[in-house]
């Protein structure tokens, strides 16, 4: 029972059938049952509680096994308690310490630049959608505004993936369960928001981030550990959001403090915000993504957008498309926190 565990007990988290199934073969040789109970259950995954003495044997077998059937990453890792020091990503060299859980197989997958490699769908679709920004937004002389940034490291720091981002610190998402962490220090981005405020503090106000984002995910139809991400931001004076108010542009800042995040049910606008500037925000913004959507998917696609909760932006969104018959998310978006754009010094 979880109540009466022992410090000694190590618990693993088991979210295949078949690993199950060896996992039990490998306690019934020993003669031992498999602590099941309904208190350690959710949704696909079982949690076991396996003593020191059998961990060692039981765990290899198991580790073996998922090895030969799939190649894939799992949800536990050989490598997460590695007897080594350091381990090397992307040319460099980091310390490993108890929150290291990052695997030899998705390491593999840091060099392969799949949405800068040419003729790639992925290389393709990013030259869809910057064409499409580029043709929407251009300066006095016709130039495009935003600037493409492909090529940062997805290596990142727990204050960029994080931190920066307003994510409190009890958050489900920072979880070792839910990301692949380096160090306690470092880890794979999440997502590219993680670079969101350093390329604000940079002195860009129109850019786009596209790279791949690393998450521990549940292998199925439609999610996968290794991912490609394309966000794009874009920041305005009042003299650019509101230029037709008269005598003078309206204010976009009410003169409340930028308090952060709020809580989950509630998408209402920031006190930063005056009503002008978030009316005006929420009908680019909308209207942005929502041809976008057209000019990736098709004229005929149908599209629809529902209310959703991110601790960086405030209100939030979601799009999503009607995909063989059934409603597919296809992107986040909202409104930035203004704590987020004044902490990058704007």
């Amino acid at each position: 029972k979880p109540s009466t565990m022992s410090l000694q007990n190590k618990i693993f988290f088991i979210n295949t059938t078949f690993t199950k199934n060896i996992m039990r073969n490998c306690w019934q040789r020993r003669n031992c049952l498999i602590p099941e109970s309904p208190i350690l259950s959710s949704n696909n995954f079982r949690y076991y509680s396996i003593s020191n003495s059998l961990m060692q044997s039981c765990l290899l077998t198991v580790i073996n096994k998922a090895d030969q059937i799939s190649g894939l990453p799992r949800n536990f890792s050989s490598a997460a308690k590695t007897a080594e020091k350091q381990i090397k990503v992307c040319g460099q060299e980091y310390p490993v310490d108890a929150m290291t859980n990052v695997t030899p197989k998705i390491l593999s997958y840091l060099e392969r630049q799949l949405h800068r490699t040419p003729h790639h769908p992925l290389h393709h679709l990013k030259g869809r959608l910057v064409q499409f920004l580029y043709s929407r937004y251009t300066n006095a002389r016709g130039n495009p505004l935003f600037s493409v940034v492909d090529d940062l490291s997805p290596v990142v720091t727990v204050a960029q993936n994080f931190d920066q981002l307003l994510v409190p610190k009890d958050h489900v998402c920072r979880r070792n369960q839910d990301n692949y962490f380096i160090n306690s220090q470092h880890l794979l981005r999440a997502h590219t928001s993680a670079h969101q405020s350093e390329l604000i503090q940079s002195g860009l106000d129109n850019f786009v981030v596209v790279g791949d984002v690393y998450r521990r995910d549940e292998i199925n139809s439609t999610h996968y550990p290794v991912f490609h991400q394309m966000e794009g931001v874009k920041l305005y004076t009042a003299e650019q959001l509101l230029p037709k108010s008269s005598p003078s542009p309206a204010a976009v800042l009410s003169g409340e403090p930028s308090t952060g995040p709020t809580v989950a049910c509630n998408n209402s606008p920031q006190a930063a915000h005056t009503a002008a500037a978030v009316t005006a925000l929420t009908q680019e913004l909308q209207s942005c993504l929502a041809d976008m959507a057209t000019h990736i998917f098709g004229k005929d696609i149908e599209c629809r957008w529902v209310d959703a909760h991110f601790p960086f932006t405030q209100p939030s969104w979601e799009l999503e498309v009607l995909w063989q018959g059934q409603w597919l998310e296809v992107l986040g978006c909202g409104i930035i926190q203004q704590r987020i754009i004044e902490q990058a010094g704007v």
